[in-house]
Parts: C-alpha cells; sequence; structure tokens
C-alpha cells in the first residue's frame, strides 16, 4: 500500500492547488496575472510532485511530442503562378455550376434557405468595446464575449455577403451584399485586436488563437469570394489588413501553444488561408511551410496513424473545422489532394459512431456527430476498408444520412450553442452548403462491424444500424495517453444498446473547459469505467505507444478482446498491472472480466483496487449483486434496461451517484458503482445484459470464489456457462475443467452448441474433451453443418478439436487448410489467426 503520509500529503497539496486555482482565475480577470506560460509551469509542478492523478495529461512537462507515430504531409507549398480569384471555395465557373444544384435534395435545399436568410446578411455591423472601457474589471467577462464576438461576426459577415451574391439573381441585391461585404472587409481586425495577446487571461482571451484560427480563414473566404468586384484602392486597403494578421500569425504562431495541441494546429491551418489566398506575396511560402510544420507537430502526435484523435471527439471536431476547409483551398487553389493523407481521420469518424451517428465521449469529450457530408465529394475516387467496393464517398454520405442530430437541436435551443465547439465564430451553415454534394448516393458499411483499432480502441458490434434489429455496441478504450486534454480513462468501456447509451463515460465536463469540476472530477478515473489501485489510475507501459492487445476474436457470434495497462500516473512509477477481456456474446450481452496486481519490482503489493461503472441516465434497482437500470425515452434513445450482474467475491460494492455528461450543460448525477476489495490482486467480473421492450429478462446464477469467477445464464431454451481465472491456471468448476484464463460454453439441453475459451491448453467439459492445444490459443466455435472456429494465436499451434462429425475440408480466407483425422475429431496446424470453416 502507499505510504500513508504521501497520500495524505497528495490529498492536501490537491486541494491547496485547486484553492489556487479557484481564487488566481476570478482575480485574473481584472488583474491579467496568470498568462499561459505561468499555468504551464503549475501544471508542470503538479506533475513533478506527483499529481498526475488529478490534473492528468495538462500539458505535463516531459512529453515526448516526436516518438508518436501519426502522420504528416509535405510543408513546401504548390500554387499557380499568379493568384485566381476566386478560387479558395470555387472558381466563377464553379461558383456558376453551384447556382444549379441549390434545389436538387431536400437537404441543400434546407441548407440554402438557411444561408440566403442568414442574419448576417442584413444586421447591424456590431460595435467594438470602447478604449474606455476595456479594462474596466466589472465589464471584464462582458467585454471579454463581446470583442469575441465582434470579430466572429465580423468576418462572417463579409463571407456570407460576398457568397450570397454570386448566388442571386437580383442585380440591386448582388450590389447591396458586395458593398456589405467590402465595407465589412474595410473594418477587419479594426479596435483593439494587436492590443491584446491571446496567451493572456480575461480580455486578452477574447482573441484567442484558436478563434484567430477560424476568422483567418472566414476573412479570406470573404476577400477571395469579392475580390472581381473591388477597385484597386479597395484591394489594395483590404489586401494589406490580411497581410497585417498573416505576418502576425506568422510571427507568433510557435509561441502560442507550448505543446503540439490544437492552439498550435488550427491557427496553423488558419494561417494557410493567406498564404494559398495571398500567394503572390514573397512571404507566402514561408508562412505555409511554417503553418505545415506547425500542423504536423499535431498530426503527428495527437492522430494515430489509424486516425483517432487522442484528445477525444470534441477536439477531432474543433480541429475538423479547420483542416476541412484547408484542404478544400489547397486543392482548390492547387491541385494538391491531401484529403488522401488525412483519410483516416474521416474514416475513424465512421468505424467509432454507434447506430445513431456519434462518437462517444472518451477523454476530453461531450458526444459528438461528424458531418462526414462535409468531405464525402473530396473521395469519389477513392475505396476506404469500411466498404472496398463502392467509393468512400458513398459510406461518408450515408454517414451523414443516418446520423441524429436532434439532440444537438435541442440543446443548441436551450444554451445557445451547437455542437461545433465554436458557436460565434464558425461559418456552420454556409460550409455545410458549399461542401455539400447531393448526386452522391448512400451506401452501408460492408466490413465486419466489429473493428479492432491498432491505434488503441476496439469496437464491438453486431451490425451497422438499427434498421432491423437494434444495434449492440460497446466502446473498448486504450489509446496511449496524451499530453493536453487526457482523461485518466484507460481501459474504460461505453455500451450503447436497444437504442439507448448505457454504460457511459461522464465525459468532458459540465459546460467549458475552465470548470473547476473539470479537473477535480470529470478528467479522474472515477468518471469513467476504469479501474484504480490506491487511486492510480491505469496509464501506458510505454509512452506514446498502445498498450497490449491479445485474444482478439471476431466470428458471426462471439468477439473478444484482452487488453493491458499499468498502475501509472502520467510518466510516473508503476504500481502494478490489469488485464481487461471483454466479451461479446452477439445480439445478447457482454462480460466484462478483470483481474488485477498490485506489485513493484516483482513483489506484491497491497492496496485497495476500485472498479467503476456508470450506468447512464438510469434509475437503479439493487438485489444482491445483481442490479437493474432503468432508461426512459429521453433525448438521447429509447425506454430501456440494463441488467447487470457483479462477480465480485471479497469485494464491497457501493452505490454513489455521481454526474455524467453527454453535451455541452446537459449534466445531472446518475447512479454509479464502485467495487472494492483489498489486498495485492483480484479478479473483478461484470455481466451487462441489455433489455428492450418485451425483452424477458435473463436468470443469472454466480457461483465465484476469490480465485475463480463463474456465472450461469439462462435465457430461452439457451443456458451458458463461464469461468475465469487467473492467468494461465487449471480450473474446475461446474462441469469445466480448464487449463487457461476463461471458458465460456452454450447448452442446449446437454450439448454443447457454441463455445470460446482464452489461453487456452485444455479444455474439458464433464469430462469430454472440447479443445486441445500444445500453445496456449484463444478460440470461439459454433457447431453446426459447417463449424465456425475463430482462432487467435500468438505463437504457432497445434489444435485438436473434439467434433462430432466427420470432417471432408478445412478452409480459412477461402484456401484450404491442412488437417489430419484423429479419433474423437480434427488436429490442425494453426500458424495464423482468422476464421476456419469445417465442413
Amino acid at each position: 500500500m502507499l505510504p500513508e503520509l504521501s497520500r495524505t500529503w497528495h490529498l492536501n497539496t490537491m486541494d491547496s492547488l485547486l484553492a489556487l486555482h479557484s481564487t488566481l482565475m476570478v482575480e485574473s480577470i481584472w488583474l491579467r496575472i496568470m498568462p499561459h506560460k505561468i499555468w504551464y509551469l503549475v501544471f508542470s509542478v503538479c506533475t513533478l510532485c506527483g499529481l498526475g492523478n488529478l490534473y492528468a495529461g495538462k500539458d505535463f512537462l516531459g512529453a515526448d511530442w516526436d516518438s508518436h507515430s501519426g502522420f504528416k504531409v509535405t510543408t513546401k507549398m504548390v500554387v499557380p503562378e499568379k493568384e485566381i480569384h476566386p478560387s479558395l471555395w470555387f472558381t466563377k465557373e464553379g461558383l456558376a455550376e453551384f447556382k444549379t444544384q441549390l434545389e436538387a435534395d431536400e437537404t441543400i435545399h434546407e441548407y440554402w434557405s438557411k444561408v440566403k436568410n442568414h442574419r448576417f446578411l442584413n444586421s447591424p455591423f456590431p460595435q467594438v468595446v470602447s478604449p474606455d472601457k476595456m479594462w474596466v474589471p466589472e465589464l471584464a467577462s462582458a467585454n471579454n464575449r463581446n470583442i469575441h464576438k465582434y470579430y466572429g461576426e465580423m468576418t462572417q459577415i463579409p463571407l456570407y455577403c460576398a457568397f450570397v451574391a454570386w448566388m442571386t439573381n437580383d442585380p440591386a441585391e448582388k450590389k447591396r451584399l458586395i458593398n456589405r461585404a467590402k465595407n465589412a472587409l474595410l473594418r477587419a481586425f479594426d479596435g483593439p485586436f494587436y492590443e491584446l495577446d491571446p496567451t493572456g487571461s480575461g480580455v486578452d482571451k477574447s482573441i484567442d488563437e484558436i478563434y484567430i484560427a477560424i476568422w483567418s480563414q472566414s476573412i479570406s473566404a470573404a476577400y477571395d469570394f469579392v475580390h472581381p468586384f473591388l477597385s484597386k484602392k479597395e484591394d489594395a486597403l483590404i489586401r494589406e489588413r490580411l497581410l497585417k494578421l498573416a505576418r502576425y500569425t506568422h510571427k507568433y504562431l510557435n509561441s502560442w501553444a507550448p505543446g503540439p495541441h490544437n492552439h498550435l494546429s488550427k491557427p496553423a491551418w488558419g494561417l494557410t488561408a493567406f498564404a494559398l489566398t495571398l500567394s503572390e506575396e514573397p512571404d507566402a511560402a514561408d508562412w505555409f511551410r511554417n503553418a505545415m510544420e506547425a500542423a504536423n507537430r499535431n498530426t503527428s502526435y495527437h492522430f494515430t496513424a489509424d486516425g483517432i484523435y487522442r484528445e477525444g471527439g470534441m477536439y477531432y471536431i474543433f480541429s475538423w473545422l479547420n483542416y476541412v476547409p484547408f484542404l478544400y483551398h489547397y486543392k482548390n487553389v492547387s491541385g494538391v489532394d491531401y484529403f488522401k493523407d488525412f483519410k483516416e481521420t474521416f474514416e475513424w469518424g465512421v468505424t467509432g459512431r454507434n447506430a445513431q451517428g456519434w462518437i462517444m465521449n472518451v477523454e476530453d469529450s461531450f458526444i459528438r456527430p461528424v458531418p462526414t457530408q462535409m468531405v464525402a465529394k473530396a473521395f469519389q475516387d477513392d475505396r476506404s476498408f469500411l466498404a472496398p467496393d463502392v467509393p468512400f464517398s458513398k459510406v461518408l454520405q450515408w454517414n451523414f444520412q443516418t446520423t441524429d442530430y436532434q439532440p444537438y437541436r435541442d440543446i443548441e435551443k436551450i444554451s445557445g450553442f451547437n455542437y461545433t465547439g465554436a458557436t460565434w465564430d464558425y461559418p456552420r451553415e454556409l460550409y455545410e452548403l458549399i461542401t455539400y454534394d447531393p448526386s452522391i448516393p448512400t451506401h452501408v458499411p460492408t466490413a465486419d462491424p466489429t473493428i479492432f483499432m491498432d491505434g488503441g480502441q476496439t469496437f464491438f458490434r453486431d451490425r451497422w444500424t438499427n434498421d432491423e434489429e437494434d444495434q449492440f455496441y460497446l466502446l473498448f478504450h486504450s489509446v496511449p495517453q496524451a499530453d493536453n486534454h487526457d482523461h485518466n480513462d484507460t481501459l474504460s468501456f461505453i455500451v450503447y444498446a436497444k437504442n439507448q447509451i448505457m454504460a457511459s463515460d461522464s465525459g468532458y465536463t459540465r459546460s467549458s473547459y475552465g470548470e473547476d469540476i473539470r479537473y477535480t472530477y470529470y478528467r479522474r478515473p472515477q468518471a469513467h469505467n476504469t479501474i484504480t489501485f490506491d487511486d492510480i489510475p491505469l496509464g501506458d507501459f510505454i509512452e506514446n505507444q498502445p498498450n497490449p492487445s491479445e485474444d482478439r476474436l471476431n466470428t458471426s457470434f462471439f468477439d473478444m478482446e484482452k487488453k493491458s495497462a499499468p498502475f501509472r500516473k502520467y510518466l510516473g512509477n508503476t504500481w502494478g498491472t490489469a488485464q481487461r477481456t471483454i466479451a461479446f456474446v452477439q445480439g445478447e450481452y457482454f462480460l466484462v472480466l478483470d483481474e488485477a496486481q498490485g506489485q513493484v519490482d516483482g513483489e506484491k503489493l497491497d492496496g485497495k483496487f476500485d472498479v467503476f461503472f456508470h450506468g447512464g441516465r438510469s434509475a437503479v434497482e439493487q438485489d444482491g449483486n445483481r442490479f437493474t437500470w432503468s432508461y426512459e425515452n429521453d433525448r438521447y434513445g429509447d425506454k430501456a434496461t440494463l441488467v447487470t450482474y457483479q462477480l465480485s467475491p471479497g469485494s464491497i460494492i457501493e452505490v454513489t451517484d455521481l454526474e455524467s455528461t453527454y453535451i455541452k450543460a446537459d449534466y445531472a448525477p446518475y447512479p454509479t458503482l464502485k467495487t472494492s476489495k483489498a489486498g495485492s490482486g483480484g479478479l473483478f467480473g461484470q455481466i451487462l445484459y441489455p433489455l428492450g421492450k418485451g425483452d424477458k429478462e435473463p436468470k443469472i446464477e454466480g457461483f465465484s470464489s476469490e480465485k475463480l469467477l463463474g456465472a450461469k445464464i439462462i435465457h430461452g431454451d439457451s443456458t451458458d456457462i463461464f469461468i475465469k481465472s487467473h492467468s494461465k491456471k487449471t480450473s474446475e468448476k461446474s462441469g469445466i475443467k480448464l487449463n487457461g484464463d476463461f471458458a465460456w460454453l452454450r447448452l442446449n439441453g446437454e450439448q454443447i452448441s457454441e463455445v470460446a475459451g482464452q489461453a487456452v491448453k485444455s479444455l474439458y467439459y464433464h469430462g469430454n474433451k472440447v479443445l486441445e492445444s500444445d500453445e496456449r490459443a484463444s478460440f470461439a466455435m459454433k457447431h453446426g453443418d459447417k463449424t465456425e472456429l475463430g482462432v487467435w494465436v500468438e505463437n504457432p499451434a497445434k489444435i485438436k478439436l473434439a467434433l462430432n462429425n466427420k470432417v471432408s475440408e478445412v478452409s480459412l480466407n477461402g484456401r484450404s487448410v491442412k488437417f489430419q483425422s484423429i479419433e474423437d475429431g480434427i488436429e490442425i496446424n494453426v500458424s495464423q489467426s482468422g476464421n476456419y470453416f469445417i465442413h
């Protein structure tokens, strides 16, 4: 166990730092004494003092920003010899063609209606805050908001007006809109803009660099659209305003963020808009190079090679707001297609979705939709593993058409904020219109719904949609920790089934980044479905590398995976390990099976293990180890039930209320379980059985001990039995004799119809052989006219299977595999993991 003095000091110091944080955050509104660099030092001190549990991933000192294998693009700018305007979004010919499509389908009709009736086409120009009121302490909060909104509106007004001027058939209206756009551009970044420091606090933060990023792309596109209508004098005056911001951004870009997170990449992508728009300027290529080098630092560190954004879905979309316009601008201006380099990031937007089209709220994130229709037309000639026989564009269009945006509309009406995280800045209605292609049909993914990602996420699914039957979905999360926007959620999981979010994550925070509760609760392990040891969270064995994933099975009836992680604060010492196995009995239920050990330098370490389970927006009833979670019909899904059964011999189960937030400002406390056990190790198990309207509850009988977990699940005509032991042990219970970690059997009467095992060398049921192997193998087998056998092996294995029927052929991926008939079945030399079929 960790020394009591150390733990007491740890908690007292955390409380003191939180008090300091609260005091300084309030006072800094008018004193302006805590710039970003000082907070960076404070959080670094927290790390050195061992407080990583609290401020996990907050720009920690010592992070290695170079060893993660994301992706980069070429930094040399390619542009035509002469500027062409417009060209960022459309050429003149492209605008004329687009104008003919504005009523092509209901979606584009709706988008166009919002744009042509947008308030920015007619509203009075906002008023800038007067200098005599700028630093009045009592007005600090209002000034911050008003200055932010001022520049957000003054960059969108000319963009909307200039675009609609190209679309209108009314000459007088066209002239009015062009003049309005010119007048706004002639005021671009007037007022106190250059008196403020984006890295400061209080009023200074009204021009945060992440806002400048979007303003830069908007103002560049506005200038690009209106350029053909400018006089030489107007062009010179407006161009000088854009040049001033381009030079300013270029000069300070690399000082705006201490690390490679979105406060670096977003303004970098913003700077590219100036480089491409003003490409004849002598410094344009240097701006572009600087911007791409900065953006590359983000994409190589925060994206995994297979497209996962390590800061979570919200900051993925927040980055998308800038990198998608950049990709279009570069392709349209220069013909350079970086969409292909970013392709995996768009695939993740589909791979990670549930049937409602939402990316779940792991890491620093609310639940988010992914507007893939905005990039569909860029992939009409590309294929994806998601549906290799059709253009990727069709899958992206399908993702959009099957996404439920209603919860976001509901919350926007209540809070005034949309899902982008940039409501005051981002021209969402216009960008949705000009990126949408109504001619692209939809196509559901044809890839197997269960997907194992090398970057650290696994998605267990039995189907892609809720069309015929309700989808079962579980996200198993173990993406390598990053030094920014990270949560202590390693080995956590989220369950969506029966059209309702069931096992949930608590999410980002209540509303915004700077809230104290984000640090004291939402980022800490108790806010996630994970495990701690003496309050130490799970982390990574090797910085920037995914934790081990093993025993991967993906069959038509049973899927499984084990992930392992150390008990370790960010970049700190290791105090033990946990192995979590998740098994999915398709279309029915999930098993979550944990084996945890406290250990230092090979010696056992005593302490307290806590396993957390959040049951979503529910009410719960307890009957011993059985918990029934009830969900109402709400904005997130249908009325449903989740039955869970805790396998926790020697543990104490506590029911408490903890907060959960799915979408900004929609938070409340809901029931949560904490299963606690003292010692140097332990086994923990959870059965998660979702039920929809009219579904009959299963009968569950537990028979666990501290050395062996086990249960019988009776449902319909079938009985399932499973046991879970400590790793690589021989166990015997309920007729099962196992040399391995886990075994699951489905019985119809006394006959085994389906069976699975983990790290098995031998498995017998009532004395009859099921499987023997000379090397440990994980498997799932379903008997029938054609026996399906999914196998995962680390080393080549000689596997003996007991089968009743005579075997004529064994195949893998359509190719015959050699086998040998033996007295009670067959023997196969398995050197490759995969799904074998036995005829």
